[in-house]
């Protein structure tokens, strides 16, 4: 099983406008009674604010507020991954119990992600005809959305994806490999691995 069930139809506009405040609802626990503020850009799309209260999640149009964290993609990639989330779910783990993997909203992950200090652009390649990227900035750095000016860069090739997937390697391992090609402040990367680590099963699924 996937970690997460779109509903069909389920487009980028309204993933944010509706079903991530659904699916968070749904499985953050009551006691994770936290607070976080998210700046998200989508390039093509527009600029969002992502705000979580415990279960509560709320998403408006613009940036408004102090954010803990940034996040930054373009419509394109977006929309790749989110054909993917509503079909053979090949960027997702196989889980056996959905319910026991964080939503990646969980303010308990959130919390994790604000302690990373600095910022850092990853690319998937070797998942159709371009990269996807996605850009990532907290601390000191999260008051501005700057995704050409990373302290680092991470390129991930589909073949290491799919082995941390199934957890055939850590996620320190997988910034280790020959194949991962990383530029900057490798630090930065590490942090980020680490805190997204929760988000995979437990064990190897048999």
């Amino acid at each position: 099983m996937k970690p997460i069930s779109l509903p069909a139809g389920t487009t980028v506009t309204s993933f944010l406008e509706e079903v991530l405040a659904a699916e968070h609802a749904t499985r953050v626990t009551d006691d994770a009674a936290e607070t976080h503020v998210i700046h998200a850009r989508v390039d093509g799309l527009g600029e969002f604010t992502v705000t979580v209260r415990g279960r509560e999640l709320s998403v408006e149009r613009g940036l408004v507020g102090k954010a803990q964290l940034w996040v930054a993609t373009d419509l394109a990639c977006a929309e790749r991954a989110l054909a993917d989330a509503l079909g053979d779910g090949a960027l997702l783990p196989d889980v056996r119990d959905p319910s026991s993997v964080p939503a990646v909203t969980d303010p308990r992950l959130l919390r994790r992600l604000a302690m990373v200090s600095g910022t850092v652009r990853a690319e998937l390649t070797g998942f159709g005809d371009a990269p996807l990227w996605v850009a990532f900035g907290a601390g000191a750095k999260a008051s501005r959305i700057d995704d050409e000016r990373t302290d680092a860069e991470v390129s991930v090739p589909m073949s290491v994806l799919s082995q941390l997937l199934t957890l055939s390697k850590r996620p320190d391992e997988a910034l280790k490999d020959a194949a991962v090609k990383t530029k900057g402040n490798l630090f930065v990367p590490m942090q980020v691995a680490l805190a997204l680590a929760i988000l995979l099963p437990a064990g190897p699924q048999r």
